[in-house]
């Protein structure tokens, strides 16, 4: 059988990493797979100079991540939660 490649694998294990994040932070699959698609929307649209000044792609994809679940949450009636304890967002 053929192994995949080291890269491949590497991606899609980032990947996965971002959307737990994501749907801890936002309890919902659907907007936590929005999270991550904006959040390598915006890795890929950094211009190349801005990334290679990244010491570390994945600290900046996790804090990116972070922002986008953050600042671009709560929107009116959306249930948001981190661990436990959960709010409905005020309209």
């Amino acid at each position: 059988m053929a192994r995949l490649p080291t890269t491949f694998c590497a991606v899609v294990t980032e990947r996965r990493l971002l959307w737990m994040l994501a749907y801890r932070l936002l309890a919902s699959p659907s907007a936590a797979e929005q999270a991550v698609r904006e959040t390598y929307t915006r890795w890929y649209t950094l211009p190349a100079a801005a990334q290679d000044r990244v010491d570390n792609p994945l600290s900046w994809l996790v804090g990116t991540l972070v922002r986008v679940c953050v600042v671009g949450r709560p929107r009116p009636g959306i249930c948001v939660g981190v661990g436990a304890r959960r709010y409905r967002a005020q309209r």
